[in-house]
């Protein structure tokens, strides 16, 4: 985990009176700082990245590293994100990382009227794109093929929690649904086909 000090140096307030509260006013401080600090210079990676090791799932890191730039608050993105990750609620069908880059894509580029057919079919084209060169980069977007194994059985529990691939292989696979997704919305990518 980056530490706090590194981002969050010139974000932190002026006055020493909200730090010397009791210890939840100096968590709530510190979480405060670091949100402020997530939401200022750093990259989409930086941020999607701090938000899973903190705790949030892989559908809210994508999303709310993206959302507030699109128009879509941190907040909203984070409850929207919520029953998302793990394949959609602990199913294990599509990777919460590939499900927060969809949304992602919607705000960036879908449709907000029904007649908008382009804006739609560009959507659709680059969500079918994002796809591709996350299986090209992954072998799949099954959050239960990406892990080898049921997280809803004890067996496959104990192996995801002795292999640590929440921290390792799902912190890779959001940094690799950022990247594509940077790619894809870059604003030269960005013309429909």
């Amino acid at each position: 985990m980056y530490p706090v000090s590194f981002f969050c140096q010139a974000f932190r307030p002026r006055t020493e009176k909200v730090r010397k509260g009791p210890i939840r006013r100096r968590e709530k401080w510190l979480e405060n700082t670091v949100l402020i600090c997530i939401s200022h210079k750093m990259t989409n990676t930086q941020k999607a990245l701090i938000r899973f090791q903190r705790g949030f799932n892989c559908a809210q890191s994508v999303l709310s590293a993206f959302g507030p730039s699109l128009g879509l608050n941190r907040k909203l993105c984070l409850k929207i994100g919520a029953p998302l990750g793990a394949g959609m609620g602990r199913r294990q069908e599509v990777c919460g990382a590939v499900t927060g880059a969809f949304m992602v894509i919607g705000l960036a580029r879908g449709n907000d009227r029904a007649e908008d057919e382009l804006a739609k079919e560009t959507a659709y084209e680059l969500a079918d794109e994002f796809a591709n060169r996350f299986i090209s980069r992954n072998g799949s977007i099954s959050c239960r093929e990406l892990l080898g194994c049921d997280m809803n059985t004890d067996e496959g529990w104990k192996h995801i929690q002795e292999n640590k691939l929440f921290e390792t292989l799902c912190a890779n696979l959001v940094r690799d649904a950022v990247a594509v997704l940077e790619e894809l919305l870059r604003p030269s990518a960005a013309a429909p086909h």
